[in-house]
């Protein structure tokens, strides 16, 4: 995995939007603001891929990052907030939401490389003692299933209530999720079947906590942030962070690109999603928080990738897809 493919997970975590090359202007076609310069014919792609999105009245802001063959493009759409007349730029926050999913899978492999745990381990070898084996007829949930979203457990546990749309899981600890799992009984065999959840990568992250004794988020600036160079996630990325990932993390984003789930319809690797919207196969995930939604798709095989961030919670997935499809075909 090159260095540019592993930068774009980097600049996904920070939720910091990206700035775009060229200075900032107004559309005379009344498009909202951007810094697109629209020279090349990237410049004139990402303009023709964002059309539609940007100039719905709802939406306010994109910023869009692009990879190909070791070069980096940055792209700002709309507002910060609706109606400021500000293009996001480095002092924007986006939210990444499920995109962080990678990252959870990430730790994982990286601690089966350390051989600190292995994909087939049962989750309940990490869980309270108080709580039931997590399996159905023997066949256990395990850290692999917890990871491809193939498990059987719920999007979201039964004791899930009174959320904030602006910080759902605020008031939700790991108690509530023991509580939960104590009640809990799968319905189906575990590995059979894809079901979307977020509880289960949920569950997975505190089980790497318990397992290393530390924080998600310090687990993520160690394991992935720091080897990067990357001393303040909400930071913007230096130049000077652009060096190859080590050994070690590439063998353990490698690891999360291994197929662990197929059922014809869906093909997962350890957080990753494989979907192909063109001819080549994409490893993606998108995300969407009370107000944010976001886009990572990489072509390891041709160096491409595509990260977009909008801080508005209406899907960007036909930016992103529409993006590596022209990228596939302009090499």
């Amino acid at each position: 995995m090159k260095h540019l493919l592993i930068l774009l997970l980097a600049l996904a975590f920070t939720g910091h939007p990206l700035r775009a090359q060229g200075s900032q202007q107004q559309k005379t076609d009344s498009r909202p603001p951007s810094s697109n310069p629209s020279v090349t014919p990237l410049d004139k792609e990402v303009d023709s891929a964002t059309l539609s999105y940007t100039m719905k009245q709802v939406t306010a802001g994109l910023s869009i990052g692009i990879l190909k063959k070791g070069k980096t493009y940055f792209y700002g759409y709309g507002e910060t907030v609706k109606g400021n007349h500000q293009v996001p730029d480095e002092h924007t926050i986006f939210e990444i939401g499920s995109i962080s999913k990678t990252f959870t899978a990430t730790l994982l492999a990286d601690a089966v490389n350390n051989g600190r745990l292995g994909l087939d381990d049962p989750a309940s070898k990490y869980l309270p003692d108080s709580i039931p084996a997590l399996e159905f007829k023997s066949y256990p949930v395990t850290l692999k299933t917890l990871s491809n979203q193939s498990s059987g457990i719920p999007r979201m546990p039964a004791n899930f209530h009174d959320w904030d749309n602006s910080n759902p899981y605020k008031n939700y600890h790991a108690a509530d999720l023991f509580s939960f799992y104590k009640t809990f009984k799968l319905q189906r065999q575990p590995g059979e079947k894809y079901e979307y959840s977020n509880l289960a990568v949920g569950t997975l992250g505190v089980i790497l906590e318990k397992v290393y004794g530390k924080s998600y988020e310090r687990l993520v600036v160690e394991k992935i942030c720091a080897p990067l160079g990357m001393n303040d996630t909400r930071q913007f990325i230096r130049k000077e962070d652009l060096g190859e990932a080590p050994a070690g993390l590439r063998k353990s984003l490698q690891l999360t690109h291994t197929v662990t789930f197929s059922d014809g319809a869906n093909k997962v690797g350890l957080g990753w999603h494989i979907i192909r919207p063109g001819k080549d196969d994409l490893f993606f995930h998108n995300g969407g928080t009370g107000g944010f939604c976001t886009y990572l798709a990489i072509n390891p095989d041709k160096k491409l990738a595509v990260v977009v961030l909008s801080n508005t919670a209406i899907s960007v997935d036909a930016i992103g897809n529409a993006l590596m499809k022209w990228l596939e075909t302009h090499e």
